[in-house]
């Protein structure tokens, strides 16, 4: 008893009105020795460990940045919560938070590649998996209610499922290997960032509420730089665009190519049949989007050799 008395004094230095702030702290922080009703808000910043166990259930809010933590279990009983945000810690396991009714989920330098407990949280408007290693998208079909969504600097390719997301307002997805903009042509965005990327074609774009538009470092034509260009869009960037190089086309489709192949060969329980059924499949699609991008760069070349 004595213990857990030292423990709260210690934590009540860290509270301030609604919220309890704990930094640089070589121990494990162990939630149920803090005290206080109405808390809120937690923020931890280098901390050794968490236990969550027992915490204040009045908490709606909680962020866990560059500290090692172990293990989420017991963040399940705070049924109020809201949002959550943690970064730099990829040998944790997430699935404790597919019970919680959290609307807001922050997921950066986590090291995902697999994404599937996002299904069980239908509820989130904002998600940021900004800095992983996610190539399957797939599963955000199931989050209608997304309005911010952030996925720079990733492995993407396929954004085709980000077509059903209506609700989006924002969305973040530069710094992949995206090569077609299309699949988001019937979003109504209001701030789209899509620049670093392989795309040559952004002229199915809707701008109708567009504030902010970055599409730079990709392969668009002059000409739809200019018509853009003309456009009442309060932020934008259309410069710095990428020399055409039919080496990097042929690398992108190549690199799709490859990790589709592992995918299909993982799948132990298919026969030799659907293994090749689905490998000419794959070479069909690919060919015909590599056909696309070299019109396109044949284009761009037209386009620069005229400017001349």
């Amino acid at each position: 008893m004595q213990h857990v008395d030292n423990k709260q004094r210690i934590y009540q230095k860290f509270i301030q009105n609604n919220d309890i702030i704990i930094q640089n702290v070589n121990t494990t922080v162990d939630m149920s020795c803090v005290n206080q009703q109405n808390l809120q808000n937690a923020i931890f910043k280098n901390c050794k460990d968490i236990i969550f166990y027992n915490a204040p259930e009045s908490l709606k809010h909680i962020k866990i940045k560059r500290s090692a933590i172990n293990s989420l279990d017991g963040i399940q009983q705070l049924s109020q919560l809201e949002s959550f945000e943690i970064d730099q810690n990829p040998e944790i396991c997430l699935n404790p938070l597919v019970t919680l009714n959290i609307t807001k989920l922050s997921l950066q330098n986590m090291n995902l590649s697999d994404i599937s407990m996002l299904r069980f949280l239908k509820k989130l408007t904002s998600l940021d998996l900004c800095s992983n290693n996610i190539f399957d998208i797939s599963m955000l079909s199931f989050l209608q209610d997304l309005t911010f969504l952030r996925l720079r600097k990733n492995k993407i390719q396929n954004i085709s499922v980000l077509s059903n997301l209506t609700c989006l307002k924002e969305l973040i997805i530069c710094q992949n290997l995206i090569y077609d903009a299309l699949p988001i042509s019937s979003l109504k965005l209001e701030k789209l960032y899509i620049w670093g990327n392989y795309i040559t074609d952004i002229s199915c774009i809707n701008t109708t509420n567009m504030g902010e538009l970055f599409v730079q470092q990709n392969y668009i034509p002059t000409q739809q730089i200019a018509k853009f260009k003309q456009l009442s869009i309060n932020r934008s960037n259309y410069q710095e665009q990428r020399k055409p190089s039919f080496d990097l086309i042929f690398k992108l489709h190549f690199t799709r190519f490859n990790r589709r192949l592992k995918q299909i060969y993982a799948k132990q329980e298919i026969n030799n049949q659907q293994i090749n059924k689905d490998i000419h499949s794959i070479r069909s699609e690919i060919y015909e989007n590599a056909m696309k991008c070299n019109l396109a760069l044949q284009r761009m070349q037209s386009e620069s050799t005229d400017s001349q």
